[in-house]
């Protein structure tokens, strides 16, 4: 899903007018929470939800919309000028975790269809923004952790890897896939374990030397 987003993307870039990018980001983003509404309320379907590229687009392109708004000068200027004010909305922001988790807990699929996915999407984006404009401050000293530093460059690889191993601990262990006995507990530790581990592999030994090599280009 995200793979053919970052191939086509580039290309977009490339032969998009500059002016162009932000309405075009704006209008997928807009389509993409249609796309997702339409296909769980309109036909029911859980899988187009979750699975298909264009019901996911929208948190992907208002990613694409912080990176243009942060090279943009006059954009980082007036977020110096109000970062006090920005800070206080994305506060706000945060209280919507309280009525997504009540949502979630009567119907997960529904709510994500609803409103859930948008709205995590847009205080990710928010939330990314005040650390940008927080750089260096005390406030984000703890985000400047080693440990924490290092799970950051493994977590792409264990987001992809986790559901996999997840998966494939508990068929191995002849169990459900829910944490609904105490039994469950060490499957799901040794699968975040192994997770971690292989993460961890695939980075130091294939990620790293691939990104070192392709930082020796210009372009």
């Amino acid at each position: 899903m995200s793979l053919t987003f970052y191939l086509v993307f580039p290309f977009v870039i490339l032969f998009l007018p500059k002016r162009m990018l932000l309405p075009m980001l704006a209008l997928v983003a807009g389509a993409s929470i249609i796309y997702r509404s339409v296909g769980y309320f309109g036909y029911g379907s859980v899988f187009t939800m979750y699975v298909h590229t264009f019901s996911r687009l929208d948190g992907l392109a208002e990613g694409g919309v912080v990176a243009i708004l942060w090279r943009d000068d006059r954009f980082r200027e007036w977020l110096r000028r109000n970062l006090s004010g920005w800070t206080k909305a994305v506060g706000i922001l945060a209280f919507g975790f309280i009525p997504l988790v009540v949502g979630m807990s009567n119907n997960v699929a529904s709510t994500t269809a609803a409103w859930g996915h948008t709205y995590l999407a847009l205080l990710y984006s928010a939330l990314l923004i005040y650390i940008l404009g927080s750089l260096g401050s005390e406030n984000l000293k703890y985000l400047r952790n080693e440990k924490l530093q290092k799970l950051g460059r493994i977590s792409y690889t264990l987001y992809l890897v986790h559901p996999l191993m997840l998966s494939a601990i508990y068929i191995g262990g002849r169990q459900p896939e829910a944490l609904h006995s105490f039994g469950a507990v060490p499957l799901s530790a040794l699968a975040l374990v192994l997770s971690l581990w292989w993460s961890y592999v695939s980075f130091r030994f294939f990620e790293k030397p691939l990104t070192d090599w392709g930082r020796k280009w210009t372009y």
